[in-house]
C-alpha cells in the first residue's frame, strides 16, 4: 500500500461520511515535501494464513479489533450476503451498528461470525462533531385553543431543551418543555385564562440535508386556571399525554423549526373531571449554546 492509495482512501471515505453534513462535505488535503522517484510505499502485505468470515446477510459498516480493543485490524463495508476478510490468528471483536460478536481465528483454518453470535452493546457516550451537539435549547412563540369553550384561544411562549442521544433504536433524543399562555378579552367581564405547561418526552429524529424531521410522545402537568366566571374561579393541575411533530432547518448554530402537538388532558369542570382534547401550534428557533 503506498501514500497515495492511503490518502485516496481517506479521501474518498471522509467524504462520504461527511456528504449529509448541515456544514457541507469535507474534503481531506495533505502536504509532502519528499524527493526520489516512484510512490511511497508505506506497507506490503503478506500471505495470511487465516481467514475470518462474515456470514450476515444485511449489508453495512464493519470494524474488526483485537479483543482488547487496543488495535484497529479492519474498517470496511460489505454488500448484501457474507464477505471473507484475510487475517492473521487471533482473537478478535467484530461491531456492525450497536452489535457486537467476539471470535477466535484458528490458524489454518478461520473463524465465522454468524448473526447469531452479534450481542446489542451499550451505546458509548461519544462527543458529535461540528455544529450537531447533543443538548440544543429552544424558544418559540405559541398558539393553543382554550381547554373550556367559553374562553378565546392562548398565546405564549415556550422553552425547549432537547437531548440528542448516541446509539439506537426507535428513540433517539429526550425532550423537556415548559410553556407559559394566558387569554384575555376586551370586555372587562370576559372568561379569562392561564396556562403553565411542564412535558417530558422521548422520540426520534430524522435528517435529510439540512432539514430535521422529528416526532415524540410526550407526558406531562398543567397547571390552568380560568377568572371571570359566573360560578367563581376554577383551575387546578392536570395531567396529559399526547405526542408532538417538529421540523426544523439547520443553519449551522441556528435552527429555526415549527411544530403542532396535541393530547388528551384531564380537565376538572364544575361538573366533574372530563377528558379533553389540548392542542397547540408554534413556532421559534434553536439557540447557540
Amino acid at each position: 500500500m503506498t501514500l497515495q492509495e492511503a490518502y485516496d482512501y481517506a479521501y474518498a471515505r471522509t467524504v462520504e461520511s461527511t456528504f449529509a453534513n448541515p456544514a457541507g462535505a469535507q474534503h481531506p488535503n495533505y502536504s509532502v515535501e519528499m524527493k526520489g522517484q516512484g510512490d511511497l510505499v508505506l506497507s506490503e502485505p503478506v500471505q495470511a494464513t487465516s481467514r475470518l468470515i462474515i456470514a450476515v446477510d444485511s449489508p453495512g459498516e464493519w470494524i474488526v479489533a483485537s479483543d482488547d480493543a487496543s488495535a484497529l485490524i479492519g474498517q470496511f463495508q460489505k454488500g448484501r450476503g457474507p464477505a471473507t476478510f484475510a487475517i492473521a490468528p487471533g482473537a478478535y471483536r467484530v461491531r456492525t451498528g450497536g452489535y457486537e460478536a467476539r471470535v477466535s481465528v484458528v490458524p489454518g483454518a478461520g473463524g465465522t461470525v454468524h448473526s447469531s453470535d452479534l450481542v446489542l452493546r451499550a451505546p458509548e457516550a461519544l462527543g458529535l462533531k461540528g455544529s450537531r451537539r447533543p443538548w440544543t435549547f429552544g424558544l418559540a412563540a405559541v398558539g393553543s385553543p382554550s381547554l373550556f369553550s367559553d374562553a378565546p384561544w392562548l398565546a405564549g411562549a415556550e422553552a425547549t431543551v432537547r437531548y440528542r442521544t448516541p446509539g439506537w433504536g426507535p428513540f433517539n433524543e429526550w425532550i423537556a418543555i415548559a410553556r407559559l399562555a394566558s387569554a384575555t378579552s376586551a370586555q372587562p367581564q370576559a372568561p379569562t385564562e392561564g396556562r403553565l405547561d411542564l412535558r417530558i418526552g422521548a422520540g426520534h429524529t430524522a435528517q435529510w440535508g439540512r432539514v430535521e424531521l422529528s416526532a415524540a410522545l410526550m407526558l406531562g402537568l398543567m397547571g390552568v386556571r380560568e377568572d371571570n366566571l359566573p360560578s367563581g374561579p376554577r383551575g387546578g393541575v392536570e395531567g396529559f399525554g399526547g405526542g408532538r411533530l417538529e421540523a426544523r432547518l439547520s443553519l449551522g448554530d441556528w435552527a429555526p423549526f415549527v411544530f403542532a402537538d396535541g393530547g388528551a388532558a384531564l380537565v376538572r369542570w364544575d361538573s366533574g373531571r372530563v377528558l379533553t382534547w389540548s392542542g397547540a401550534l408554534g413556532a421559534g428557533t434553536y439557540l447557540p449554546l
